[in-house]
């Protein structure tokens, strides 16, 4: 779930990845921001407690809730 120029740059060709890396390299704000929004986004989702969480929400959402 990250998204090209908003946490990452996404490159698949060779040419691509050369054109990404120089943007990069010139542009500071550009790496900030990159970079910051990648962090929080793999902080939010992708952390020991985070999928713990994901996980335990899926498991409750499968077993049957008992009548109250």
């Amino acid at each position: 779930d990250l998204a090209h120029n908003q946490h990452l740059l996404l490159a698949d060709e060779p040419p691509v990845l050369a054109e990404a890396v120089l943007r990069l390299l010139g542009d500071q704000a550009l790496r900030e921001r990159l970079g910051a929004a990648g962090r929080e986004r793999v902080l939010a989702r992708y952390t020991w407690p985070a999928l713990g969480a994901q996980l335990s929400s899926f498991l409750e959402s499968l077993a049957p809730h008992p009548a109250r």
